[in-house]
């Protein structure tokens, strides 16, 4: 009560040393003798420092605890448990001493290191996801290059209310809406079950909400820099929406702006444009294997796309091995890598795959084996294509790994789909996309997609969001 007396802006300390309270005193295997030294002597500093009322010192020695937490290689539960609130806290903190100061230049100072916080938290959760402190993520100070007419959104889900924060060309700007977590989330998920519905529209009025909520505090700003590309770093539940079927009651997002998602904008090459001729792998199943159904539209999908490109390479059904998959890559570099086959994102890692004709690969082999192929060509690929991968649904956790992909797999740029949809809608889209990609006028990923996805808008029996909807661009969206 004290701290909350002398200064609003440290009221999250209480709530920061109960929860480290309860981290440093849990008897879990990942507190190692040298953690409990470290954390101990900064957690000790701080008590002693916040009954003398040394306020600077206090932030300082809970600051250094609080980095000895992060470090630590902690299971997924207690990570969610533990550690996230205190990067929650810390956030809070940052936001509100910007919302109060009347300095501009302060301002802008603050808000960005709130930014390099939640890239932080992103980094953190990916770590976390993938149970590897040893990813390959930067911890520099975040510096962007955003092309012209683009903005980054990052919404942010606190206890008691919403924080977007949008990086322009110019500046961060920040925005408050009084919605709590509890209930945006309860409308996100009502909102997700409704959109795949096929034969109702009552996802509507969530659309509307979330619209009112996401959308609605840019949109002088969004207009004024001439935005035409909105690029959402998602926060828990929000993962688990496209934001291309939100509407304003007269038009879809998708019909005013490009979009794409990016599970952190310091893992995204923003000044990497694709190569003028891209080449293609095409591997998918269309036929019965291991137990799950045909996808009939699966070989007309690739044979529309193989002509599409001037170098193209196609492995259908019992082609589409492990063996065959690996040997083309080595062969030669390729662009795109396209796979229309059964896969699933599960909460834990382990269990995401997609299928061969006789086998189950996870993700950590499709990873190892393109960047064997970057290693070995010299090029990165530019984008990975999964037709007929979904989601576990409602799991947002799941969706971290959908939002992950592109990072995990090397890959610049994923394509991807929340759920499984009919397969003649998957494959009209995405010989659009491809078109549109390989036009006579240069397009982004981004701007491709959303034509394909407007092209489906206007077909009658396909306008319904459920098919059009789920498919995310993730990560490099040039």
């Amino acid at each position: 009560m004290l701290l909350r007396l002398i200064h609003p802006r440290f009221r999250w300390l209480q709530n920061t040393a109960y929860g480290l309270f309860w981290v440093f005193f849990l008897p879990v295997a990942w507190a190692d003798d040298e953690f409990i030294s470290t954390y101990q002597q900064h957690w000790l500093e701080a008590q002693s420092l916040q009954r003398q009322q040394l306020w600077s010192g206090v932030l300082a020695a809970y600051s250094a605890a609080f980095h000895a937490l992060q470090g630590q290689h902690k299971p997924q539960d207690l990570f969610y448990a533990q550690a996230y609130p205190q990067y929650i806290h810390r956030l809070e903190a940052l936001l509100d001493e910007a919302a109060d100061t009347s300095d501009a230049q302060q301002k802008q100072h603050l808000l960005r290191h709130a930014l390099d916080k939640v890239e932080n938290l992103r980094a953190a959760e990916l770590k976390n996801y993938f149970q590897n402190q040893r990813l390959n993520i930067s911890t520099a100070t975040l510096k962007t290059f955003l092309p012209e007419h683009t903005a980054v959104l990052y919404p942010l889900l606190l206890p008691q209310r919403l924080e977007l924060l949008l990086i322009d060309t110019h500046h961060l700007h920040q925005y408050s809406v009084a919605v709590d977590r509890a209930h945006l989330t309860q409308v996100i998920n009502r909102f997700q079950y409704n959109l795949q519905t096929r034969s109702r529209w009552q996802f509507i009025s969530q659309a509307r909400q979330l619209y009112d909520w996401l959308i609605s505090p840019l949109l002088s700003e969004l207009e004024a820099e001439q935005v035409h590309t909105l690029v959402m770093v998602p926060d828990g539940p929000l993962r688990l929406i496209p934001l291309a079927a939100l509407t304003d009651g007269k038009q879809f997002l998708v019909e005013q702006l490009a979009t794409a998602i990016t599970p952190s904008l310091r893992l995204t090459d923003t000044q990497t444009h694709p190569p003028a001729a891209l080449n293609i792998l095409l591997a998918g199943l269309s036929t019965e294997a291991q137990g799950f159904a045909a996808l009939p539209s699966v070989e007309t999908e690739l044979r529309q796309i193989q002509p599409l490109f001037t170098q193209h390479e196609l492995l259908l059904n019992e082609d589409f091995a492990w063996e065959n998959f690996t040997q083309a890559l080595e062969s030669q570099a390729y662009s795109v890598v396209h796979i229309a086959s059964h896969g699933r994102f599960e909460p834990d890692h382990r269990q995401t795959f997609f299928l061969t004709y006789r086998e189950k690969v996870n993700m950590g082999q499709l990873q190892s084996v393109l960047r064997d192929n970057h290693q070995r060509h010299g090029q990165a690929l530019e984008l990975l294509t999964l037709s007929a991968c979904q989601t576990a649904v409602g799991d947002e956790q799941a969706a971290l790994g959908l939002a992950g992909v592109a990072f995990k797999a090397g890959a610049r740029s994923a394509l991807a789909t929340l759920w499984y949809i009919n397969d003649e809608a998957t494959a009209r889209l995405l010989v659009e996309f491809y078109r549109q990609l390989q036009g006579a006028s240069p397009l982004s990923k981004a701007q491709a997609l959303q034509n394909a996805q407007k092209a489906l808008l206007r077909q009658s029996h396909l306008r319904h969001p459920v098919y059009w909807a789920p498919f995310l661009l993730i990560g490099n969206w040039l």
